[in-house]
């Protein structure tokens, strides 16, 4: 309301723009107070991620991480660096010849210590 104080007279006679500006100005604050980790407000929290959220839980579907509780940073974070390498490496050894299954390149989301496990 303090940057068009014309708005204050048009929501007195009009409820659906007085929630249209609510829903607004929720909207916009409710990712500023997950950026800035407003601990009063985490309950609200909105992290906008566009179609790459959709994306993340159909490739998580029926694997570990198809729960939220399993989604730590470190290691949504670490299997998709690793099912990056896991895919590439598959992708460059079809450009050599090297006759692969589909399967091969199509990497499932796996515990952190497996993951550590492969890589040490």
């Amino acid at each position: 309301m303090a940057r068009d104080p014309k708005q204050i007279e048009r929501i007195e006679g009009d409820p659906k723009h007085k929630m249209a500006l609510l829903f607004r100005s929720y909207l916009g604050r409710s990712s500023i107070w997950a950026n800035s980790d407003e601990t009063t407000r985490k309950i609200d929290y909105q992290i906008w991620c566009g179609p790459s959220m959709g994306a993340f839980n159909e490739w998580a579907k029926g694997s570990f991480l198809a729960e939220s509780q399993n989604r730590e940073t470190t290691t949504v974070a670490m299997n998709l660096l690793f099912g990056a390498c896991v895919s590439m490496r598959a992708e460059w050894l079809g450009w050599h010849g090297v006759p692969l299954a589909p399967e091969v390149g199509r990497f499932r989301p796996m515990p952190l210590a497996a993951i550590r496990e492969i890589v040490h």
